[in-house]
């Protein structure tokens, strides 16, 4: 018979080698776009087999319309997206405009939208995933990067994208021009309804008001875009800064010298020294740039924090302009 010290300690025994195994927790469901097909042998640079491009068959005609493409123009119809933020605040959304390039097997995508009834453009990278029509955009913000799959599209009318970040999944309609046919929106309406999403998910954008361009002020290049070299080339560290910038953009490389400058308080009247003018002057000059290129912002807009008059010189990229040798 046990005695009552031996029994307490067989019993702490046994309960200390219950509480070291691990509990096994029940595998993580797999997240919304992972279980969503991508379209069919989705090329960015798509191009009839055969018809044009590389490995085309000589002995075929030429095409005599352009092949579809997925680059180029898109207008934003409509996003079914169980966001809070987009339900509340949808009266504000604006006329969003899509610009595809295409970079190899990833897609350079810049989006158009007005704020303050200025055109901004937000420059970003789908990187390559390995697997054609999904892309990963390194978007910034703690809830990581944005999953996109191309999941429909004809190429010459309407595309359906989903995008999710921290498994929180989206559904958008694009289209090449207005009005929108009602069979594009037949699609979209099976493909909300295929991610769970209803119709109180679904907001429609403005069909007026599209960005077509945006100045250099008003242009972000969010991580994976081109890269942009910057170099601080003169300070005062209170009132101004003078920036030379160099970038590789699709066809050309780009020069850019920038002069940065802090309103004054409490008026927030925009003024520049006469030496600091006259720094950025001869910077200009010593980069090979002409005073005709300089530009200076319109500040009657609206009120800012800092402003900026830049100098560029887009520079033709002989290497990228060669033509290539027909086999």
């Amino acid at each position: 018979m046990l005695t009552p010290r031996i029994a307490a300690l067989l019993t702490l025994l046994l309960a200390s080698s219950s509480l070291g195994q691990r509990v096994r927790r029940p595998p993580r469901p797999p997240s919304p776009i992972s279980t969503i097909q991508p379209k069919a042998n989705f090329d960015a640079q798509q191009v009839e087999p055969g018809r044009g491009g590389a490995g085309a068959h000589p002995a075929l005609p030429p095409l005599t319309q352009p092949a579809p493409q997925f680059s180029g123009t898109w207008l934003l119809v409509a996003v079914a997206s169980p966001c809070r933020y987009l339900q509340e605040q949808g009266h504000r959304a604006e006329a969003t405009t899509l610009h595809v390039a295409p970079q190899g097997s990833a897609m350079v995508v810049s989006t158009f939208r007005k704020l303050d009834g200025i055109c901004w453009a937000v420059r970003q990278l789908y990187g390559d995933t390995g697997r054609p029509g999904r892309f990963l955009l390194q978007a910034r913000g703690a809830r990581g990067p944005v999953d996109v799959v191309v999941g429909d599209t004809d190429y010459r009318g309407f595309a359906v994208l989903y995008l999710e970040r921290a498994r929180q999944l989206s559904v958008k309609l694009y289209v090449r021009s207005l009005p929108v046919s009602d069979s594009f929106l037949s699609v979209f309406e099976q493909r909300v309804q295929g991610a769970n999403l209803t119709e109180d998910h679904t907001l429609f954008f403005p069909k007026y008001g599209f960005c077509e361009a945006a100045d250099q002020f008003h242009t972000l290049d969010e991580p994976g875009a081109d890269p942009e070299e910057i170099q601080v080339y003169d300070t005062d560290y209170a009132s101004f800064a003078l920036l030379l910038s160099k970038k590789q953009s699709d066809l050309q490389r780009i020069l850019r010298v920038s002069l940065l400058c802090e309103p004054l308080a409490p008026a927030r009247i925009w003024a520049i020294q006469t030496q600091v003018l006259d720094k950025f002057v001869c910077l200009v000059r010593a980069q090979g740039l002409s005073d005709d290129s300089i530009v200076f912002p319109d500040l009657t807009a609206r009120v800012v924090q800092a402003q900026a008059c830049s100098a560029r010189r887009c520079v033709p990229d002989p290497e990228r302009q060669r033509p290539q040798r027909r086999p």
